[in-house]
């Protein structure tokens, strides 16, 4: 029988999934930003070469930010499905960020031509092998992974808002991919739920602020959001979110919808629950299936 909750959680991981890919993809050494400030270090500061810059370091972010608007919409297209409704999508408006960008590629070229007529060495510019000069790539990769997580969550929130109407009552689910990239504080906030206008409470590092809206929480943040329907919340679901991130030895916050999930595990730690039940139900179809089957073979053995 389909769970809706637990659709729009897979839903919501596909999006975290391709946001990083798309990371990658603008991280990649041999990507056109890494590209164009390598051609700048190799020509030097001129007119040409500073035009070639913002030029280059603009289109990437225009290429970037149009694909994190396309993971918006197809996750807008997902979730419309499993509502049962017509996909209504709302395009982010990806002028202001990208403009941010380019101030910011700006900054660093004035302060650089600046520091260079007061005499300052081309490794204090470009960087030496062990530091990064003014020149510097990463703080801006840093800002278009920013505005990618951004207009993803956002887009997803405004476009499911017009999708479903205002006769739903809706939380938000915070949803993060467990890997070895995930952070602690998107280990802490996974599976938390908050009501439409409620923050998000965070803890551990890094982070932004100890309370946000949405995601990004921090730089690199591949966090996103799931819309439930209040009706189809399901605490069983919940409950596998929050003991993936348990079973990293984290402590996520209860939700403010604590009634809905809370979740008992018999033993110390996840880990030994696993150990003497959870394991053998692993054919099941997901996590969340094997873990309500193995939570309720459990109760029954304790009474």
């Amino acid at each position: 029988m389909p769970n809706p909750h637990n659709d729009l959680i897979a839903s919501a991981i596909e999006t975290v999934v391709a946001l990083g890919l798309l990371f990658d993809e603008i991280r990649a050494g041999n990507g056109p930003i890494w590209t164009a400030y390598a051609i700048l270090a190799t020509k030097g500061i001129t007119p040409e070469a500073a035009q070639t810059l913002r030029a280059a370091v603009r289109g990437a972010a225009v290429v970037h930010l149009a694909s994190a608007a396309g993971i918006s919409a197809d996750h807008v297209t997902r979730d419309a499905l499993i509502y049962r409704e017509s996909p209504r999508i709302s395009i982010p408006d990806l002028l202001k960020p990208v403009g941010t960008i380019e101030q910011q590629v700006a900054l660093q070229l004035d302060i650089a031509e600046d520091i260079l007529e007061l005499g300052a060495s081309q490794d204090e510019v470009f960087g030496g092998e062990n530091r990064a000069g003014i020149l510097d790539p990463l703080p801006v990769i840093g800002s278009v992974t920013f505005w990618a997580t951004r207009l993803a969550v956002a887009g997803y929130i405004v476009s499911m808002a017009a999708t479903v109407g205002k006769e739903e009552e809706f939380v938000r689910q915070a949803v993060a991919v467990i890997d070895n990239k995930t952070t602690e504080t998107c280990l802490n906030v996974h599976g938390q739920i908050v009501e439409e206008k409620e923050n998000f409470k965070l803890s551990g590092t890094p982070q932004y602020a100890s309370e946000m809206h949405d995601p990004p929480f921090h730089n690199g943040c591949r966090t996103s959001v799931a819309m439930i329907a209040k009706k189809y919340v399901d605490p069983d679901v919940t409950s596998g979110m929050r003991d993936e991130a348990i079973e990293q030895e984290k402590a996520p916050f209860v939700s403010s919808r604590e009634g809905m999930a809370k979740y008992h595990v018999y033993g110390n730690k996840v880990r030994e629950f696993r150990e003497g039940r959870w394991h053998s139900f692993k054919q099941l179809k997901s996590n969340f299936d094997a873990r309500k089957l193995a939570a309720t073979l459990n109760n029954m053995t304790r009474s």
